[in-house]
């Protein structure tokens, strides 16, 4: 039974290694993390997956920059790290449909011309 099921993020428990049920999130089979609650609208993951390797080829090691997921309400949250946002805010039930058009003009991109 999940406890969040937004988009690809699915979170439900799971039996960690001390044979306790702990928060878990998936995100798809990539991303997978073990949750710890730091405060009540904020957990600290501890990546579970190939994901992890990104950060350390990218030089940012999860001891030194852990990530969080930080709970904006009931129907949404953000993945971030040392207080920023890494990637979208992931909103419950939210379609394409529900979004604003981009203003976006091919013209817009690039070198202003002269």
């Amino acid at each position: 039974m999940y406890f969040l099921n937004v988009g690809q993020v699915e979170g439900y428990f799971r039996e960690n290694e001390e044979g306790e049920l702990q928060a878990y999130i998936s995100y798809g089979k990539f991303g997978q993390a073990w949750l710890t609650q730091v405060t009540p609208s904020s957990f600290r993951l501890k990546w579970d997956s190939d994901i992890y390797q990104l950060f350390l080829a990218d030089g940012s090691p999860e001891e030194n920059e852990p990530f969080y997921m930080e709970f904006i309400d009931s129907d949404s949250f953000e993945f971030t790290q040392s207080g920023n946002p890494v990637g979208p805010v992931f909103v419950r039930n939210v379609t394409l449909a529900d979004l604003p058009v981009v203003p976006w003009d091919p013209e817009s991109c690039g070198p202003k011309k002269k």
